[in-house]
This record gives structure tokens, sequence and C-alpha cells, in this order.
């Protein structure tokens, strides 16, 4: 029998959220400890995430990836997708250990 070549669709998801909860966590001290301006308005409805777990998502996700002459991540979605995949994708046990480390992180 041939092997596979290409991963499924849930491998490519998953590695891909794995790989974003390792960005989440190392690349935006820098931003986060610039400081933040008012409570900014979360522009979509959480499906996993409490309001304030989104905000905070929110505003990570915009910090690695800001809106300059093209759209930041919360123009495109990205804090949405994140939420919907932490919610699809990961079973309890790794939902736990995001939650935890982004309760951490908050901290």
């Amino acid at each position: 029998s041939k092997k596979k070549d290409h991963m499924t669709r849930r491998e490519v998801i998953q590695k891909s959220a794995l790989a974003l909860g390792y960005a989440l966590s190392s690349t935006a001290v820098a931003g986060i400890l610039k400081g933040c301006a008012a409570k900014p308005d979360l522009n979509y409805q959480p499906i996993f995430f409490t309001e304030d777990q989104a905000l905070l998502i929110s505003e990570v996700a915009e910090i690695i990836l800001p809106r300059t002459t093209t759209p930041g991540a919360k123009d495109v979605g990205v804090p949405a997708f994140i939420d919907n995949m932490v919610n699809e994708v990961y079973n309890k046990e790794q939902q736990e250990r995001f939650v935890a480390d982004l309760n951490a992180f908050n901290e």
C-alpha cells in the first residue's frame, strides 16, 4: 500500500495550533510589557474562551500581527480562529493546558 505523502487537514490544524501556542507565549512578552491603552472592544463572540481571555488573545495576536498598511490580526479574524481552533481541535487536556498557560501569561 502507498504511504500517505500529505498530512490530513486535522494534522495541519493541530500542528499550526501548537506552533501558534508557542508563538503566543514567547513573542508577545515585549509588546505586552510596553503597556496597553484602555480596555479594547472585542470584535467577535467567543465560543471557548471567556470574554477576558478572548480580549487578551486579541491583543496578543494584534501585537504579533499589527495593523499597518495591511490589516492586522483582529481585522482578519485571527482571535476568532484561535478560539474556534482550541474549541474544535484541542482535546480536553490540551484545552486545560492552553487556558492554564494563558492565565499564567496574564498574571
